[in-house]
């Protein structure tokens, strides 16, 4: 997202698939806020100061933008997003989870301060948690038994919080072609992996 005219691509595509909410991980901005573009979309952000390595995004169609009624760009992981809605509110939150290779105590710190945001959400409220957990939940996992693969660390990190939290994955839950299933494919083919 660091690229000029990136965002503008990004809304031309939301609008050519009728997508009014889109959140984003790795946009590797700096700073936390949010500006109006000239489309009318809302872009809420949250990263580092100083570091391009990781943030979180929210972009919301000019429609949507309307129905705002705050933000909170709690880290350059972790940020939350409030719009009206009837008949409930409902709260987006949008992560970008430490790779499988990070240390435990990054981790720990990671779902530590998700399971406090996702407790703080008003109880009366829709809760959608999205973004690049960068997990691997595998096949017959319990929160969606069609994931593809063998679960990794961070799978079994996402299978605790949501057993615990009463989540699913959705993109696990209904039986798919192989080809619809994987989300990331390497050079040539070789290795396919359903993340997140």
């Amino acid at each position: 997202m660091t690229t000029d005219g990136k965002v503008e691509i990004v809304e031309n595509e939301m609008t050519k698939l009728s997508i009014s909410c889109l959140g984003l991980s790795k946009v590797r901005w700096t700073g936390k806020g949010h500006f109006v573009t000239d489309n009318g979309s809302t872009i809420i952000y949250s990263d580092s100061e100083r570091k391009h390595e990781a943030g979180v995004e929210m972009i919301l169609d000019k429609q949507t933008s309307v129905s705002m009624l705050g933000y909170n760009p709690i880290s350059e992981r972790l940020l939350t997003v409030l719009l009206a809605a009837k008949p409930w509110n409902v709260t987006l939150i949008q992560v970008y989870a430490p790779t499988n290779q990070a240390t435990d105590q990054e981790k720990n710190g990671f779902y530590t301060s998700l399971q406090q945001v996702y407790s703080q959400a008003p109880k009366q409220d829709i809760v959608l948690v999205g973004g690049d957990f960068n997990a691997k939940i595998g096949e017959e996992a319990p929160v969606g038994k069609f994931g593809l693969g063998v679960r990794n660390d961070n799978g079994e990190r996402l299978v605790e919080f949501a057993q615990a939290t009463g989540l699913l994955a959705t993109n696990a839950m209904v039986r798919q072609r192989p080809r619809h299933q994987y989300a990331w494919c390497a050079p040539g083919g070789a290795c396919r992996n359903q993340i997140d």
